[in-house]
């Protein structure tokens, strides 16, 4: 399968692309500096020379991919430009987007313990400004 992991020099997304590529995967990684590009290559993957300020740049690396990773941490405008040009890349396609969040978006610190302000499976959530645009991401 060919993956895309945008965030591949990352802490979590050098992890995704080492797993792809062992499995036998043809992955590949944006960077966008040599450093990143040395920890992209690292794990396993081609690197694509890049960054998401000019979405055209990656758009072709989207449409070739049978499946991409998003594992980076950008701005809320970026990463809606960016997963609204893969969800119409992938429409009608079997393709898979799979994305990883650094934010919490249901979490509150409660040390396992449940208490009104929780929020169960099968309840509507209203969370805060932040994670209400991380939602509709």
């Amino acid at each position: 399968m060919k993956t895309l992991v945008i965030g591949a020099s990352g802490y979590v997304g050098r992890r995704v692309a080492r797993t792809f590529a062992q499995a036998g995967h043809d992955v590949s990684g944006l960077a966008r500096s040599e450093a990143s590009a040395a920890l992209v290559r690292e794990a396993g993957a081609t690197v694509i020379p890049g960054d998401l300020s000019d979405l055209e740049i990656v758009r072709p690396h989207i449409e070739a991919a049978d499946c991409v990773v998003l594992t980076m941490m950008v701005d809320f405008d970026t990463e809606s430009r960016l997963v609204g040009l893969i969800i119409d890349s992938f429409a009608g396609t079997n393709k898979t987007l799979v994305m990883t969040s650094g934010t919490a978006v249901l979490a509150k610190r409660t040390e396992g313990y449940w208490f009104d302000g929780n929020y169960g499976e099968d309840e509507p959530w209203d969370g805060d400004e932040i994670n209400r645009t991380r939602m509709k991401i």
